[in-house]
């Protein structure tokens, strides 16, 4: 569970939450990290089996049609009914969720995104697979190899 991408989830939530609210999900977070850490030491299929599996390039995306989204100025909220959690992205990411409505590979996608924006391959490489597999964790879109 890389904690990048809890850091970033934590920094959008706090536009909507109170400090405190911040707070105790930071504090929860870190009991959990500590926990499967620790399960990790030990060296359990626990930790192991709730891993996520990563994305590459090759790989196929879409998003789910049973969640909520909304556009929100250039921004986009994404509602995930099931889990109760939302995710907040920026005008990149709502590009980017504008573009998996029908299945891409992660290959268009990328060349996509380098004709849009003034990014050098790497970058916009690096950035797009962080984000894609942020979507992923949270079950928001649909992956296939």
């Amino acid at each position: 569970m890389p904690t990048f991408s809890f850091v970033l989830k934590i920094a959008s939530w706090s536009k909507y939450l109170s400090s405190q609210q911040v707070e105790q999900i930071i504090d929860d977070h870190a009991e959990v990290m500590q926990c499967l850490d620790h399960l990790n030491d030990q060296g359990s299929t626990l930790y192991r089996s709730i891993a996520v599996e990563t994305i590459n390039l090759t790989d196929s995306i879409m998003q789910r049609s049973d969640l909520l989204a909304s556009q929100l100025n250039n921004d986009l909220i994404i509602l995930h009914h099931e889990t109760g959690k939302y995710l907040h992205a920026g005008p990149v990411g709502n590009r980017i969720w504008k573009l998996i409505e029908q299945p891409i590979t992660l290959t268009e996608l990328h060349r996509e995104l380098l004709e849009i924006y003034n990014v050098d391959t790497e970058t916009c490489r690096i950035e797009l697979l962080e984000f894609v597999q942020q979507l992923l964790e949270e079950q928001l879109i649909i992956h296939s190899r």
